[in-house]
């Protein structure tokens, strides 16, 4: 949802003195308008107050209340780059036989999605998302609409995506928790243009940092996409992709020794106790594995933790079960103040599948073995890179098994 001060609160629907709903997404010539706004008065859906119809040449049509309005529905003060993107979604619905409802509010939970949409017995709740909003709001919305059986699906807006250069994107929290799943192994993200009239399409997501995630950007015409979004995503990672991905990882290793964040302060520490310098961390961390999405905390960090505090005191041949494992290294998290993400939008995984992906990635790369019953077994000791270019290419490869 979109706020800004000192603007009137703006929507696509109103009640006529009929209690008819004129929905301005609706196809309406402007002559038909202008006689109904000459003979009648309109008045918001939620507050019953009077509310103006605007049927400006430059601006999308709509109603609008008075400035200050204390409309308890909570109307966004919405722009109009979303008012147009919302209209055009439900445009875009509507043509695939569906019969979205706008702006319609949900009393029992004090909501109102952008576009509501009950398809047999499934529910869903659009919410275009267009502007920075506090992190806890669409945290708390997404909750509510999951308990009361209702799929919440964000659209974000597509001037909220910031491309660094290709595969490396910046992300803020309010796009993590947007991501949407799929039968892909990676989740991906929706944006739509209201002024290019297209879809963007953000997938093979892997979080790299906080704020920095590799993925790749496909853009769609709405006439050729559908609702359900079915995409055609390849699970396995381009090679370019993993290029540029162990270019960052070098990059991350030379200039290791500026980074302040906790958890590598406490790393390199641990490092150097080991005799090694911090820049030669294992060859097997680093790894762009799924559900990384639940660590804020770089995966080369908290990787090398796993592998020098968990794996590397294990001796060759000992067997240890998942559960073990798992459970040793969460005293590391905490012990290293290693950041997590508690509240992502994806129900059907947990910070134990980061983990378990992880270990899977060591047995390819010959490090443990697959016992069977969620056991492993240690087949060698951990590398430690002599050099970083060294390093460089042995992650190339680590990650080509992968593939």
């Amino acid at each position: 949802m979109n706020t800004s001060e000192g603007r009137s609160v703006q929507l696509l629907t109103a009640y006529d003195p009929n209690y008819v709903l004129i929905n301005l997404a609706e196809q309406w010539n402007r002559s038909e308008l202008e006689r109904l706004r000459s003979e009648s008065t309109f008045r918001c859906p939620i507050c019953k107050k009077v509310v103006r119809l605007r049927l400006g040449t430059k601006r999308i049509w709509h109603f609008a209340h008075k400035e200050h309005s204390d409309c308890q529905n909570d109307y966004e003060h919405e722009s109009m780059y979303h008012l147009t993107g919302k209209k055009q979604l439900y445009q875009w619905l509507s043509f695939q036989s569906y019969s979205p409802l706008i702006e319609k509010h949900l009393k029992h939970l004090n909501q109102r999605p952008d576009l509501f949409l009950s398809s047999g017995k499934l529910q869903i709740a659009f919410e275009y998302q267009c502007s920075s909003i506090p992190l806890e709001n669409i945290q708390k919305q997404s909750k509510a609409y999951i308990q009361a059986g209702i799929q919440p699906i964000w659209i974000l807006g597509e001037k909220r995506l910031s491309q660094i250069s290709r595969f490396v994107f910046r992300i803020d929290e309010l796009a993590l928790q947007s991501l949407l799943y799929s039968n892909s192994t990676y989740p991906y993200l929706v944006y739509y243009c209201p002024l290019k009239k297209r879809f963007s399409i953000l997938h093979t997501i892997i979080p790299y940092s906080s704020k920095i995630v590799f993925a790749i950007l496909d853009k769609w015409s709405p006439n050729n996409v559908s609702f359900p979004f079915h995409f055609p995503f390849r699970n396995q990672l381009p090679k370019p992709y993993i290029d540029k991905w162990v270019d960052k990882l070098f990059t991350s290793r030379m200039y290791l020794h500026v980074q302040r964040e906790p958890a590598v302060v406490f790393m390199k520490h641990k490092l150097i106790q080991k005799g090694i310098s911090p820049c030669h961390f294992p060859s097997e961390a680093g790894v762009p594995t799924n559900y990384l999405v639940w660590f804020q905390t770089p995966a080369y960090v908290w990787q090398t933790v796993f592998l020098i505090e968990v794996i590397d005191p294990l001796s060759v041949g000992q067997t240890v079960h998942f559960r073990e494992l798992y459970g040793m290294f969460l005293r590391q998290i905490v012990q290293y103040k290693i950041k997590l993400r508690r509240d992502i939008s994806d129900g059907k995984s947990h910070l134990s599948f980061a983990i378990m992906e992880y270990l899977k990635c060591l047995t390819k790369f010959g490090l443990l073995k697959w016992g069977g019953k969620a056991q492993f077994t240690k087949q060698r000791e951990v590398q430690f890179p002599n050099s970083t270019s060294e390093s460089k290419e042995q992650l190339r490869k680590m990650i080509l098994l992968l593939n």
